[in-house]
């Protein structure tokens, strides 16, 4: 029998990823649904490929303007903006979500896939972050299985399976970017064409930047505090630049796993499809004939602020992390577009929760409410601050 799917953010790297094992398994899994913002072209490639007749588009002002619907097969349904991903998200036909649309945009089409009862396979940080206490509470009540397709919190979850009730320690593995031996000094003089080479990872730019920063590091923080229902004080950050240990879990007897496999995407996401089996044809793994090295260091804070940031928002019980999120999110597009400089996201971010501290409501409109303003202080920050 096949297992219907809808696929999120599909022109993506983490939806080019979910299509190749989805290929090598065509007896098991059906897409009955894509969407993507604007890559009107390989999104209609897909629909034609899969035969996907549902189709979700962020852009649709562009989409209009493009005639873009010429390039779908003629049987095609859209599904326009945030309320056309909703209607995609409650598919009656379908079984699971991949959600990975970049951004805020994702909340509230997993929301509604919770409520409507569906599996989730989330790869969307900012869900989590932003929402975290709501969706938890959400898949909680709707009974809802939500499996984590980031490699870190895939990692946790495979090594923790049945034993969470011996666990300890929570310990992130990250990769430290291409500054992490940088001092200072060689920060301050970060160029936009540097801090999109990633030393491992292929991602999209603001995630590049994001794992330069560390700022991704303490987004996964955050997450794991709602994924795996652990206190701040259980969770650890560790500097791996060989990115070849996904994550560890330490156990109260003292015990550590470690879950391994290359830098592939595909990884993760094929044992969040097959779960609770395993897929027999995933590329091949990790070759210990090999010479492999593999080192551990603690972070620096102090390099890395936006980490700092975060665990402090870790510890809050209010809006600290959809604040810090928005805040970064406002200030990495600044740096992309070399309107401030690459140590300046730190201080947006900063001076952005220092001047905004909205009363905790545990709503969803709320944490849309309280984005949409930080977002707004950050931008009159980097104004202020460069005479934009």
């Amino acid at each position: 029998m096949l297992h219907n799917l809808v696929l999120f953010g599909a022109t993506g790297s983490i939806g080019t990823s979910a299509l190749n094992v989805i290929r090598r398994n065509p007896d098991k899994f059906k897409i009955i649904g894509i969407s993507a913002h604007s890559n009107f072209e390989k999104l209609a490639a897909i629909a034609r490929e899969f035969h996907v007749r549902n189709i979700g588009i962020g852009n649709e002002k562009q989409f209009r303007a493009q005639y873009a619907q010429k390039l779908f097969p003629d049987d095609a349904q859209f599904f326009m903006g945030t309320n056309g991903n909703r209607e995609l998200s409650r598919l009656p036909q379908a079984d699971s979500i991949i959600m990975a649309i970049p951004g805020t945009e994702g909340i509230l089409p997993t929301l509604d896939a919770i409520e409507s009862g569906k599996t989730i396979m989330l790869a969307s940080k900012e869900v989590l972050v932003a929402s975290g206490k709501i969706i938890i509470e959400s898949a909680k009540k709707n009974n809802v299985l939500l499996l984590p397709i980031d490699s870190e919190h895939n990692a946790i979850f495979q090594c923790l399976r049945d034993e969470r009730k011996f666990l300890k320690k929570i310990i992130l593995t990250a990769s430290g970017g291409p500054f992490r031996q940088y001092t200072h000094e060689q920060m301050a003089k970060v160029t936009v064409e540097q801090a999109l080479i990633h030393p491992t990872w292929k991602m999209g730019k603001k995630i590049t930047i994001d794992s330069a920063t560390m700022a991704n590091k303490g987004f996964e923080m955050i997450e794991a505090k709602w994924l795996f229902g652990v206190q701040p004080s259980e969770i650890e950050v560790v500097i791996h630049p060989e990115s070849i240990v996904h994550s560890f879990v330490e156990f109260c007897d003292g015990s550590i796993l470690a879950q391994l496999n290359p830098h592939s995407m595909e990884y993760p996401i094929a044992n969040c499809l097959f779960y609770p089996e395993r897929a027999h044809n995933n590329p091949p793994s990790i070759n210990f004939k090999k010479n492999l090295s593999m080192n551990f260091t603690a972070p620096d804070f102090s390099r890395f602020p936006c980490l700092k940031i975060a665990n402090d928002c870790l510890k809050a019980d209010d809006h600290s992390a959809a604040i810090f999120l928005a805040a970064n999110d406002t200030a990495v597009q600044a740096f992309l577009s070399k309107k401030i400089r690459y140590l300046d996201i730190a201080n947006v971010i900063a001076c952005t929760l220092d001047q905004y501290h909205p009363k905790y409501e545990n709503s969803v409109d709320s944490v849309l409410d309280v984005i949409s303003h930080a977002q707004a202080i950050a931008q009159t920050e980097i104004e202020r601050r460069f005479k934009m």
